[in-house]
């Protein structure tokens, strides 16, 4: 009697290993496939129309990627972010290269324990500290980063003249390969 006791209570946690260790495999899996179809929406973002969005500068410039004089470069950034702060000199050095370009970041991000939207103060410490000579703007809502697909800190987008993505990149950019992506972004 003792011998099948123990036999059905063996067998019982290896059934109940079984289930945990599919429950666990379901959501490991349902977690990667989520973020590969976000790199895959952000990817497909190229070549197409520039969602909609509106932002205002420090400065008080408005930003809009429709109807443009002139390309528009957009990094959507977070203060926080190590690689956005290493990002700076290459949109500094773009900017100062294609006065014919306007260059943007907006930040992405909520910050804190209250995950509030970054501040206008903020924004202004983040340029005066780490010397930004290119806009930046806000954006209360974070819309536009879940409109742009927004899958990491920083995300660059070049967008020309009619409105579209020519150009989308996560993480860190070098100058050569943003110089080549506006050029082009100006051929239209």
């Amino acid at each position: 009697m003792k011998y099948r006791d123990f036999v059905s209570g063996v067998a019982f946690l290896l059934v109940l290993a079984s289930c945990c260790a599919g429950v666990f495999w379901f959501v490991l899996h349902s977690k990667e496939t989520q973020q590969a179809e976000k790199f895959v929406a952000f990817a497909s973002l190229k070549g197409s129309a520039a969602p909609a969005f509106s932002v205002t500068t420090l400065d008080g410039k408005h930003i809009s990627p429709q109807k443009r004089a002139k390309p528009l470069v957009v990094e959507v950034f977070a203060t926080w972010c190590e690689i956005c702060t290493s990002e700076i000199p290459v949109l500094n050095h773009l900017t100062a290269t294609h006065p014919d370009v306007d260059v943007v970041a907006v930040t992405g991000s909520k910050k804190g324990a209250n995950f509030e939207p970054e501040s206008r103060f903020d924004l202004e410490r983040y340029r005066s500290q780490r010397k930004v000579r290119y806009s930046i703007a806000f954006d209360p809502t974070i819309g536009l980063t879940r409109d742009y697909k927004v899958v990491g800190f920083p995300s660059i987008y070049v967008i020309d003249r009619n409105g579209k993505i020519t150009f989308n990149e996560a993480g860190a950019v070098s100058f050569a390969a943003l110089d080549e992506a506006v050029k082009e972004a100006s051929l239209d």
